[in-house]
């Protein structure tokens, strides 16, 4: 991916200060939630020897352009770094085992419209304007006969007022054996306009037309054009068409049963585009043939061989209709032939006669539905993504979908999903076994000796199966990309770990009691936090938190003016939280890596951004059998909990108890939180022991303070003695006194 089409990419500098922490309450917080220092990165297996293809590419093949049977990139890229011109690029492997280019870029022409002529636009020996950054182009593979050659498709990106742009020009790429560069032979200036262009045999001759969709304009209806290869030199066959709006274009193989194939356009018609048609083209006695049917709505067709001779048999589909079959012969209505059960986009087929399988995509959850000819439920067969390729479905970089675009060992063809290569085992049923993810990526072509090379092109939403696809489709317009090279067994080789990783993080503490398998549970104290990871130069690191998403790219000497790239290895990757508001925050944040192989590694985490103190509840108990007082409460589950020189650590639930000394007379203790980060707050609770009295009503507080008390003063209260009676030996009797 060229660095100037990565949109809002932060720098290597995290944006915000580090959280600076007392050594003692770090260490102390990590003995409290049970995690375990991380030491160093985590490390991604290496892809040695991968290429990164300088510059941007506007489109691409893989193809034998030099005739030595041995497969070649060609590419369409600027003329000069940063220019706004287009040229044709060579790149093949040398006799080393090196790759490079064969020479620099050649110019990319078009043709003059008649407006440009009129203005006085003057072209160069040839006629022609130079091709922009902003023109339309493709490269597709022709047949002529049994021989595959290449060719360069541009056309002017833009019309003069409310024009058609054009117009449409037509080179053939080759390159002298051995090397050198790139020769452009003028196969036609068309002199009209077109969006659409595919190589195919549309009357069965054995060499291949080019099928033009030629857009409206104001004053101008659409059209369809087929250029027929005719004594050295294409010849021009065209007629107004209307397929409806924003049609979408099909190969449609041979479904009319008549000689050659046909090409199936799907419109919306009718006001407000309620209504949606099919119309087939096809060539017959060198003359264009339009029909068009009814279909319930703008979703996927296919062709399905037949098993006889007859004609294939078209199945539709999307994901809020069944899947159909219909039957279309030549010159006659459309009928439905077949119903399935499942909903779901028609995407490709697998295998061959009562061994084929066609491939239905499903979107929730994300899953293939490999179905008979007859769409039978008891032939469903469901391919679910690896585990490496599911996170990525819901991201910009989803994993490839399509076919593998050259046959396996034994002549063997394959579809790729989610990370899963299909193919037809020995016995000819459906097997698959996992491959690389491929997020934003999809295979060009094997290349270089033996095919022992593929060529992966990889931007922002995954470049689909029809846009990359040899026998052509829509041109490519302010569309950039970047190729790799890399080892086809590279390839063909699944992420280690299922692709789960387990980065070193700064600036956060790992909560190991709160985490998963799948994610880890991580505290910081202000929105951003690293994680370290080692991985294969030109690797791209996307972060996610919320719903905002970052993208670097991973290089060993950075760019000083690029703010996308991030040096290494290892490689610290910031990670920011999106979210606004103050106070505390959770979120959901993720690391996605992805190889120039195309390998996709993800972490997860859960995260709390912890900017105020731990909310912190406290009472005492009622009653104790002992002089103490159990102090319990809720507080956050990370926090460590002290009260009167106790400490312990909150439960997973945020409970927590301590025991202090209590008595009689009530007394005030402190009770303090303190969380991981630092932050801390307190609470003031007052114990009694053995009963807290204050909590009784009045009467009962009476009576027991009347028993407290009393029984207190009959402990205090002091005991009579008795004495015994003494005698003083007086023996005389008791004298009468009487009363004056």
């Amino acid at each position: 991916m060229p660095l100037a089409a990565i949109a809002g990419a932060r720098g290597t500098g995290l944006l915000v200060a580090r959280i600076v922490l007392v050594a003692t309450l770090a260490v102390a917080a990590l003995q409290g939630l049970g995690a375990a220092a991380v030491h160093g990165a985590t490390t991604i297996p290496d892809e040695p020897e991968t290429v990164l293809v300088d510059g941007p590419s506007h489109a691409a093949v893989v193809a034998d352009v030099d005739g030595d049977g041995q497969p070649e990139l060609v590419r369409i890229t600027d003329l000069a770094p940063g220019g706004i011109q287009l040229g044709v690029e060579i790149w093949r492997q040398g006799r080393d085992g090196r790759w490079a280019i064969t020479a620099p870029a050649v110019p990319l022409g078009r043709g003059r419209s008649a407006a440009e002529r009129a203005a006085g636009v003057s072209g160069d020996r040839e006629n022609m304007l130079p091709a922009l950054a902003n023109d339309s182009v493709r490269l597709l593979l022709w047949r002529e006969g049994g021989r595959a050659r290449v060719l360069a498709v541009v056309n002017a990106g833009n019309g003069p007022g409310d024009q058609v742009p054009c117009c449409l020009t037509v080179w053939e790429v080759t390159e002298p054996l051995g090397g050198g560069a790139p020769s452009l032979t003028l196969l036609i200036d068309t002199q009209r306009g077109g969006d659409t262009v595919f190589a195919v045999d549309m009357d069965g001759d054995g060499t291949d037309e080019l099928a033009v969709r030629e857009p409206a304009a104001a004053n101008t209806p659409a059209g369809f054009s087929v250029q027929r290869w005719t004594a050295g030199r294409f010849i021009v066959t065209s007629q107004p068409l209307n397929a409806g709006d924003v049609a979408q274009p099909y190969l449609l193989g041979d479904s009319d049963g008549l000689k050659g194939d046909e090409i199936g356009l799907i419109g919306s018609f009718g006001p407000g585009g309620t209504g949606y048609g099919l119309t087939r083209v096809s060539l017959r006695k060198r003359a264009i043939h339009a029909e068009t049917t009814e279909l319930p709505s703008n979703g996927a067709v296919l062709t399905v061989a037949a098993s006889d001779t007859g004609p294939s048999e078209i199945v539709f589909g999307d994901q809020d209709h069944r899947l159909l079959a219909f039957s279309w012969p030549a010159d006659k209505e459309m009928t439905q032939v077949g119903r399935s059960s499942r909903l779901g986009r028609p995407v490709g087929v697998i295998g061959t006669d009562t061994d084929l399988r066609i491939m239905l995509r499903r979107d929730a959850p994300p899953a293939l539905d490999l179905i008979g000819p007859d769409l039978s439920e008891s032939s469903i067969q469901e391919v679910r993504p690896s585990d490496a390729a599911k996170p990525f479905f819901d991201k910009t970089y989803a994993p490839y979908l399509g076919p593998w675009p050259d046959p396996l060992p034994g002549n063997v063809e394959a579809q790729v999903y989610g990370g899963e290569l299909i193919r037809a085992s020995t016995d000819g049923s459906p097997a698959w076994a996992p491959i690389a993810a491929l997020p934003g990526m999809a295979p060009l072509g094997e290349l270089g000796r033996d095919g022992a090379w593929t060529a992966l092109a990889q931007r922002m939403g995954t470049p689909s199966a029809g846009e990359i696809t040899r026998n052509g489709g829509v041109l490519h317009q302010n569309d950039e990309f970047s190729i790799t090279l890399v080892h086809t067994s590279e390839v063909l080789t699944p992420e280690a770990g299922g692709g789960a990783i387990r980065p070193a993080v700064d600036d956060a503490v790992v909560d190991a009691r709160a985490g998963t398998n799948g994610q880890e549970a991580l505290l910081i104290g202000t929105p951003a936090f690293e994680a370290s990871v080692v991985a294969p130069q030109g690797s791209f690191a996307m972060t996610v938190t919320g719903v905002s998403t970052e993208l670097h790219q991973l290089v060993r000497n950075p760019d000083l003016n690029s703010s996308p790239e991030i040096a290494g290895p290892p490689f610290r990757i910031p990670i920011v939280s999106s979210l606004g508001s103050p106070g505390n925050q959770a979120f959901d944040a993720a690391l996605h890596v992805i190889t120039p192989a195309g390998h996709g590694y993800t972490a997860r985490w859960h995260v709390r951004l912890l900017r105020t103190p731990p909310r912190i509840g406290a009472e005492s108990p009622f009653l104790s059998l002992t002089f103490s007082g159990t102090i319990s409460g809720q507080t956050d589950p990370t926090a460590t909990v002290t009260a009167d020189g106790q400490s312990t650590h909150a439960d997973t639930k945020g409970h927590y108890q301590l025991n202090v000394p209590a008595g009689f007379i009530p007394r005030d203790v402190r009770v303090q939180a303190r969380d991981p980060i630092g932050n801390v707050s307190s609470v003031t609770v007052s114990v009694v022991a053995p009963i807290d009295y204050r909590r009784l009503p009045g009467l009962p507080i009476v009576i027991v303070l009347t028993v407290v008390v009393g029984g207190i003063l009959f402990v205090r209260a002091p005991k009579l003695v008795s004495r015994p009676a003494t005698s003083r030996g007086d023996d005389a009797p008791f004298e009468e006194i009487d009363a004056d």
